[in-house]
């Protein structure tokens, strides 16, 4: 079987006569499962049996902050990472000979923090707006709610042939109605725009009201003040979902989320796990292939404890009692939302959009298609048919496949309910080795008006072979990578949508046709309501509101952005080798992280 588990001195194999990078003949059984479940018993034999750790480098954020022109923007650097080494076993024969071979992989992680993460969005959380004193939809919701109080007295009176009340009343009607034309040039958003249309409407209603009273003629009057109502009641809906953005568009999020967040949050994590490229001789089947990306999707949602329910589990990624990753992963916790993309030949951009928004997917396979005159893809797929990776790209002997990006809820450590995010993955693959690199960051989208995060991509990873020695050596690894935001690494913007963001994006994106796409796309993220049926709450009256209704609001747009394909950095020597300390190798990973 093969099994996951944590270790500080990984023995070498015994009693086998073969090597580390031992070849199993034919004949043993290799127990093989996905991460899970089981996906059966192959009779086989085993080819490369050992992987080397690998991590995402961490780049130079410290530099670039300097750089900001708005001293409210900031770069959001990952901690050194964890490091877990798995250790599985593989029963088998060689001839008359028999015994356990190790398969000995890793995983390693890293998460990113930051310091009061509501306190720097200006905005208000999208589950409980709150509105400023002085805010002119509140003035103008004030008043319709007041003018509807009047038409009501208004029907009383008109039915009761009270001429006197209900003069009184339409006066007061024409007054109120002045007052909200008033109020509304000073309201901006396309909900006042509506309201300043009806204005128009309803004053007009009120003076055939009027007249009609004044000849005697009840029940034109009363016709005339039922259409006003009608107008009125429409209005008030309309300001009051304008208040409360997120009664309608979003499921509610957690109040303990923005409590969390309020303090020292982790909004985001990065991984890499590393595996022998194991297969079976013969044209037998490929650990890799095995693991699907569906079976990598449940791997990391993976809570540990079916590393301990059968002995056909592939590899845990934990030590059966925990996870490797710090934050507990649900694939289907973020069903609120989509992923949607913006693709040229020189880059790509993603981020998480309504799931009824046009374009949105519940997966994106982002590829880089060198023949193609579209240099990036984004490919939409069903959670259901992740069963292959799909065709590879070469990058300097390095086989690269698609990145799968897609929506899901993440509890870090300390907090007690999940945050929506966006997590992404891809294979690559180094000979005889897998590497599985990924992460997940914080769908800002789903938790804040006029915010947004964006993940972006200007080619294919850069993989880079490194040694213990590189670790201490001054840019070691940045005076390799061939790509400007390569040397960003993994660091996360969180500022303001203007200039400091562009300098995190592809150049492709930073001019032109490129800047017009990539603030479509941000501008997507945030929630737009579809067309639905309102209700009255005074009276219970269903109402059409239509689609597009904003919060009222030209607020500036905040965005967290990271590098969905950063530089992957490879350790090639025996540093972390079997004979080694797992502190020894700890400390060499956080050396090449800043090297």
């Amino acid at each position: 079987m093969i099994r996951g588990t944590t270790t500080r001195n990984r023995r070498d194999s015994q009693g086998t006569g073969t090597t580390r990078r031992a070849l199993l003949a034919t004949g043993g059984a290799l127990a093989m499962g996905s991460m899970a479940g089981c996906v059966g018993r192959i009779a086989s034999a085993a080819t490369n049996t050992i992987a080397t750790p690998a991590i995402h480098y961490g780049g130079g954020a410290g530099t670039v902050a300097l750089s900001y022109d708005d001293p409210s923007n900031r770069a959001l650097e990952a901690d050194p990472s964890t490091v877990i080494s798995l250790v599985g076993s593989v029963d088998g024969s060689v001839g008359p000979v028999s015994g356990s071979v190790d398969l000995e992989g890793w995983f390693t992680n890293s998460s990113t923090k930051a310091q009061d993460y509501n306190s720097v969005r200006s905005n208000k959380r999208r589950s409980e707006y709150q509105p400023e004193p002085g805010d002119p939809v509140v003035d103008v919701l004030e008043r319709e709610r007041s003018l509807l109080e009047t038409v009501g007295s208004c029907l009383e009176a008109l039915e009761d042939r009270d001429r006197a009340a209900a003069t009184r009343a339409l006066e007061t009607m024409a007054r109120t109605i002045d007052e909200i034309q008033e109020l509304i040039e000073s309201c901006p958003g396309d909900v006042c725009k509506t309201v300043r249309e009806h204005a128009d409407t309803r004053h007009l209603g009120t003076r055939r009201a009027q007249t009609a009273l004044e000849d005697g003629n009840w029940d034109e009057a009363t016709e005339e003040v039922e259409a006003v109502k009608d107008v009125v009641e429409g209005d008030i809906v309309l300001l009051e979902a304008t208040l409360e953005p997120a009664a309608d568009e979003l499921a509610p999020v957690d109040a303990a989320v923005y409590e969390y967040l309020a303090g020292d949050p982790t909004v985001g994590e990065r991984f890499v796990f590393s595996l022998p490229a194991a297969s079976v001789p013969g044209g037998g089947p490929a650990l890799a292939d095995s693991l699907t990306p569906g079976r990598v999707l449940s791997g990391l949602a993976d809570d540990g404890r079916s590393c301990a329910q059968d002995d056909n589990t592939l590899y845990c990624w934990g030590n059966n009692e925990r996870a490797a990753l710090s934050s507990v992963i649900d694939p289907d916790g973020n069903a609120e939302r989509g992923v949607r993309a913006t693709t040229t030949r020189d880059g790509v951009c993603v981020t998480g959009v309504p799931a009824d928004a046009d374009g949105a997917s519940s997966v994106l396979a982002v590829s880089q298609e060198r023949a193609s005159s579209a240099h990036f893809q984004a490919r939409s797929k069903r959670r259901n048919t992740l069963e292959e990776w799909g065709s590879e790209t070469d990058s300097g002997g390095i086989r690269v496949t698609s990145t799968f990006v897609c929506p899901v809820a993440a509890t870090p450590p300390g907090c007690s309910a999940p945050i929506p995010a966006l997590l992404w993955f891809t294979r690559l693959t180094r000979g005889d080795q897998c590497l599985y690199a990924g992460g997940w960051l914080i769908d800002d989208g789903a938790l804040y008006a006029d915010s947004c995060t964006l993940l972006v991509a200007d080619g294919l990873p850069e993989v880079l072979d490194v040694t213990s020695a590189d670790a201490d050596r001054r840019n070691a690894i940045s005076g390799r990578l061939e790509r400007e935001l390569s040397a960003q690494g993994s660091m996360v913007y969180d500022g303001a949508a203007g200039s400091d963001l562009l300098r995190h994006c592809p150049d492709v994106f930073r001019s032109g046709e490129g800047l017009e796409e990539i603030t479509t796309l941000a501008a997507a993220s945030i929630s737009k309501r579809s067309a639905r049926t309102g209700r009255n709450p005074q009276t219970g009256k269903e109402i059409q509101i239509a689609a597009g209704v904003d919060d009222g609001t030209d607020g500036e747009i905040r965005c967290v952005c990271t590098h969905l394909r950063g530089p992957v950095l490879h350790l090639e020597d025996d540093s972390c080798s079997a004979d080694g300390r797992l502190d020894r190798c700890e400390r060499t990973l956080h050396g090449l992280e800043s090297a």
